[in-house]
């Protein structure tokens, strides 16, 4: 399945340049949350492996591909090109203090209340997400994958 999902995110990498730069950092940000949304509805609702498996491979790679991409998009929009690499550095630890972070929470919670529902919680959180990121102000200035 990883091996499926992986192809997947190929082409969409390789053609970032003809969509990435033509949409705002807002919109890909929403993008990716009502693919992650949908996603996590299917983790938390789904009696088959397979329609899980599917969703992997057609979902997960694709919002988990737009999501790094905008990263940077969205670092460029607001930091100097020099800093761009620090940047995303910074990003990245926060990133990994999240997961660091959530980690046990989301242990906890699974072990609480289960699997299904710990996915129905995630979704509930991404849409909080998309409310939030319907307030962001990010330019849209710069040129990253053109």
């Amino acid at each position: 399945v990883i091996f499926l999902s992986t192809l997947v995110e190929i082409p969409l990498i390789f053609f970032s340049n003809q969509f990435m730069d033509r949409f705002n950092s807002k919109t890909l940000i929403l993008f990716a949350c009502v693919l992650t949304l949908i996603e996590f509805l299917v983790y938390g609702l789904a009696a088959s492996g397979l329609l899980v498996m599917v969703t992997v491979v057609a979902l997960k790679a694709i919002a988990s591909t737009t999501y790094v991409m905008n990263q940077l998009k969205t670092v460029r929009n607001l930091v100097p090109r020099a800093l761009t690499t620090t940047g995303l550095a910074v990003v990245g630890i926060c990133s990994s203090i999240g997961t660091i972070l959530l980690q046990n929470l989301g242990g906890y919670l699974t072990e609480t209340f289960g699997v299904q529902t710990f996915y129905l919680i995630m979704a509930g959180l991404i849409v909080l997400t998309m409310l939030v990121s319907a307030f962001l102000k990010v330019g849209n200035s710069e040129k990253v994958f053109s």
